[in-house]
């Protein structure tokens, strides 16, 4: 049998939240398996999640997978960066 995750584990996995895990379940970007009460997660899907999601980001790309518009945490959103003098970075 595959190495399996609860939403909780895949949650710590992927450092986010349960609810983000569940809606990545709704809107059927993660598969799951129910069995009896428990959801579970295949580990292959997970790191699939990962690797989808990887990309790389070159010098002046102000594209949706730029730093700018990934700390905005929605991909149609580009803007600026700044780093305050306490090393806080914000969207401005």
């Amino acid at each position: 049998m595959e190495p399996m995750m609860t939403r909780k584990e895949a949650a710590a996995y992927l450092k986010v939240t349960i609810c983000t895990i569940s809606n990545m379940m709704r809107r059927g970007e993660l598969p799951y398996s129910k069995v009896s009460n428990r959801i579970l997660i295949r580990e292959r899907d997970i790191q699939k999640v990962v690797d989808d999601n990887r990309s790389i980001v070159h010098d002046g790309d102000a594209g949706q997978n730029s730093p700018a518009a990934l700390a905005t945490g929605n991909r149609d959103c580009v803007g600026t960066l700044a780093t305050s003098e306490h090393g806080i970075t914000r969207h401005v």
